[in-house]
């Protein structure tokens, strides 16, 4: 039952910043860029695990991970602006995550 409230709550969040991005865009940026999943994530891990080290382990993954996907969404950005198709341009600008990944 605790998964089902899990998976219920990430689609909630998923589904309300597609639903806002329709009409507002800068405003569902702003409900995507906030730090919901990993916020609920830390809750959730410690009321499962009660574990401090594993929560600022993931603090520190989520931080060193997220630097590599910042550019993504600048490449992104500029491929649909210049014309490229939405699934070329994904395509393409989640390749530019794998280097920094490396690099990791």
């Amino acid at each position: 039952m605790l998964y089902l409230i899990k998976v219920v709550i990430a689609a909630i969040i998923i589904v309300s910043v597609t639903e806002v991005s329709k009409v507002n865009a800068q405003l569902g940026g702003l409900i995507k860029s906030l730090p919901l999943i990993s916020l609920i994530s830390f809750i959730w891990l410690y009321y499962d695990t009660q574990n401090i080290k594993i929560i600022a382990d993931l603090s520190l993954s989520t931080l060193l991970y997220v630097i590599p996907t910042l550019p993504m969404f600048y490449i992104f950005y500029i491929l649909l602006t210049k014309g490229f198709g939405f699934h070329i341009a994904i395509f393409l600008s989640v390749l530019t995550i794998i280097p920094g990944y490396i690099l990791l």
